[in-house]
């Protein structure tokens, strides 16, 4: 297993974030970039993002262009990458960069994940065609979103999804197979082992981590948290989550699970992870406060 410290230098060619959505990930790339001053950078989205999606014409050519279509469309030598970027791309492109991954509990990533799309308005989704119609299927119950295939390239397992695909086991427009998941678990291992820095969001020592790995202090705002939109305010988040099969919601996590607990190891956590786990997805909760 590579050690969690492996320090970012100036002379080394740069670094890599795995941005999984929902996941502090903008409030990382943001302090990272405020502190390392990158030279060159490039943001994209891979087209794992938009899973069985195809009808990419209808997208306004701005947001097209950002779109990663396989690992030989990333440009050479920046020194800061970061997106949500399929890992096996970025991996091939840069295999001298050093490469940051953080976790979250993966049902309060997922419920995050839900409000965060709900939160998109009409104007915010224009340019992005029909995709912002697939966007507003957030726009159901919760337990109807996550049944929607349209969502499930950000609904089922998208940390496995991201570091793995392509992989034969994950298959657009459909849940991963529960027979795929040994197997899927063995190349998930193969990948988290060559990542340097592995973290989970609710560490509180993440912060003091991530300066030792890049080598700086770090100043983090917060940007992009999720909010409920207006026309969402007598909506009770609680509520919404009991009503799904619960069996569903473990599948749909699973895979993430894993990844979220490995990350746990690599940060030498000692506690009960299933009660360290339902506090966290606790307090997630209960941040989106139920109408009174």
């Amino acid at each position: 297993m590579a050690a969690i410290m492996q320090a970012y230098r100036p002379d080394q060619n740069g670094i890599v974030f795995v941005h999984l959505p929902k996941c502090a990930g903008t409030a990382t790339t943001n302090a990272i970039r405020r502190a390392m001053s990158p030279k060159s950078e490039y943001i994209g989205l891979s087209i794992s993002t938009f899973g069985c999606f195809e009808e990419f014409d209808t997208i306004s050519d701005a947001c097209r262009n950002t779109i990663v279509w396989n690992a030989d469309d990333l440009p050479s030598g920046p020194e800061f990458v970061y997106g949500h970027l399929q890992f096996q791309f970025t991996r091939k492109a840069y295999p001298a960069h050093r490469f940051l991954l953080l976790m979250r509990e993966p049902r309060s990533r997922l419920v995050s994940h839900w409000l965060y799309w709900r939160s998109n308005s009409d104007e915010a989704l224009a340019p992005w065609g029909t995709w912002g119609e697939w966007i507003k299927s957030s726009r159901q119950d919760f337990d109807e979103f996550v049944s929607d295939r349209r969502a499930f390239c950000q609904t089922d397992n998208v940390a496995a999804r991201l570091l793995l695909q392509p992989h034969p086991a994950i298959r657009e427009g459909q849940l991963i197979d529960e027979s795929e998941f040994g197997k899927i678990k063995v190349s998930l291992k193969e990948a988290l082992d060559s990542i340097h820095f592995v973290g989970f969001t609710e560490d509180q020592n993440l912060s003091q981590k991530l300066e030792t790995f890049i080598g700086q202090p770090l100043k983090f705002e917060r940007d992009n948290a999720t909010t409920i939109r207006s026309a969402d305010r007598n909506l009770d988040v609680r509520d919404q989550v009991q009503r799904i099969d619960p069996a569903m919601f473990e599948r749909m996590t699973y895979l993430d699970k894993f990844v979220w607990e490995y990350a746990l190891a690599r940060s030498n956590f000692s506690g009960d992870i299933e009660d360290f786990r339902n506090r966290c997805f606790d307090r997630t909760l209960n941040g989106y406060h139920a109408p009174t």
